[in-house]
């Protein structure tokens, strides 16, 4: 049996006996300290894994810091071209400012020429006004003239072309309705009025036959004859209205101033027109209010 007698006989039995050491380490230092040394080698390996771990996550942040520096660098040339960007509309804008302001100024200009033509404009109206009143004075007297000269020639050649009728009217009537012995009861002048066909006309106002209204109106007629044809004992009248140019009025006239005549006169009386010229509707218009048409040139 081994004996201690003090601490160096211990030590050196622990050293002889390694398996004591083993159960003295237990009993001095416990389940948890012995079991430290494993933990501490589990805790070892851990962080070298950790260590792995974050080495290969460092190298992926140093990847991302350097596309990041790349970003940045080119969003640094971005910022600068916007800035360039920025500074090129900073100019352009100052540029249209300027732009605006000569527009404004042109404006004001165009205003005041614009106000400037508009008083024009208005003078120029005034003016005009003035002129065309001027001009539609002048036209009504040159009208007034032109009327006044129009009706002394009409008068004229009317008055003359009637003198004319009246000098062929019997070869004239002779030859278109077959009258002989013609006689004129009423031409140019009121003092060419027949006096008997007159005191019949007279009588026939007084009756109420006829209105004084159509009593003048027969008076109008441009030319009342008679005459007979052959083989009949009574005489015809005609009465005929005188145009160089045949018209509707004359047509008209002449029916309802033979009819008025017919009634003074209590005789059939035939309605005629004496011109120069007539067209085809005034020949059907004549036809088919059975007026005798005799034409004679005014040459």
């Amino acid at each position: 049996m081994t004996s201690i007698n003090d601490i160096t006989d211990f030590v050196r039995i622990i050293r002889e006996q390694p398996e004591w050491a083993d159960t003295i380490r237990g009993i001095l230092l416990g389940q948890e300290l012995l079991s430290l040394p494993g933990r501490f080698a589990a805790f070892v390996e851990l962080t070298e894994q950790n260590f792995r771990l974050i080495h290969e996550r460092l190298g992926r942040l140093e990847e991302d810091v350097a596309a990041l520096k790349e970003d940045v660098s080119g969003l640094k040339e971005d910022v600068a071209a916007l800035k360039e960007d920025v500074s090129g509309l900073k100019e352009d804008v100052a540029a249209l400012k300027e732009d605006v302001s000569g527009l404004k100024e042109d404006v004001a200009a165009l205003k005041e020429d614009v106000s400037g033509l508009k008083e024009d404009v208005a003078a120029l109206k005034e003016d005009v006004s003035g002129l065309k009143a001027g001009f539609s004075r002048l036209e009504n007297k040159l009208d007034t003239s032109v009327n006044q000269i129009n009706g002394r020639l009409d008068n004229a050649f009317g008055m003359n072309y009637e003198a004319k009728v009246e000098k062929n009217i019997r070869s004239l009537a002779g030859q278109q309705i077959k009258l002989r012995r013609v006689q004129i009861q009423k031409g140019r002048a009121f003092t060419d009025l027949n006096a008997d066909m007159e005191e019949q006309l007279n009588l026939a106002e007084e009756s109420g036959r006829i209105s004084p209204e159509e009593y003048n109106d027969i008076l109008l007629l441009d030319l009342i004859i008679t005459g007979r044809r052959r083989g009949e004992d009574s005489a015809r009248w005609v009465g005929a209205e005188i145009s160089i140019t045949i018209g509707d009025n004359d047509i008209n006239r002449a029916v309802r101033r033979s009819r008025l005549l017919a009634v003074g006169l209590d005789q059939s009386v035939i309605p005629a027109v004496i011109g120069s010229h007539i067209d085809e509707t005034r020949s059907a218009l004549a036809e088919a209010n059975d007026v005798v048409v005799m034409l004679l040139p005014d040459e």
